[in-house]
């Protein structure tokens, strides 16, 4: 017993133990019924529809989380193929450029060619 365990042995072997203590204890819930009474079959038979319904709910859980990963990737898509807009329609040389860039600009005082931005429809 003196070589090291890898990560994998001792995952494995505390998933062995968690298993053997499930099985234990679901031995023991069979037992327990079966002594107050109730039928082997009725109590196996209870016990079976717990783990159905455990399983059930644990899908229904994964189907939402599924779905929500996939409406967040396709945000995440769309957002990122989208074209951008924001682009100038053409070049601004010199100071053209930083007078367009201001808070207050409209193409008429400036006397340049007309602005997309500021279309009359």
């Amino acid at each position: 017993m003196g070589t090291a365990a890898t990560a994998a042995e001792y995952v494995g072997k505390r998933l062995g133990r968690a298993w053997r203590g499930l099985a234990h204890q679901e031995a023991r819930a069979t037992h327990w019924m079966v002594g107050h009474g109730m039928p082997q079959l009725a109590a196996q038979s209870i016990l079976w529809i717990a783990k159905f319904a455990l399983f059930a709910i644990l899908l229904y859980v994964a189907l939402w989380l599924a779905l929500l990963l996939a409406i967040v990737l396709g945000a995440v898509w769309t957002v990122r193929n989208v074209e951008s807009d924001s682009e100038p329609t053409e070049w601004a040389i010199g100071e053209q450029a930083d007078h367009k860039e201001s808070v207050f600009y409209d193409p008429i005082n400036y006397n340049d060619t007309p602005d997309p931005r500021f279309d009359d429809d």
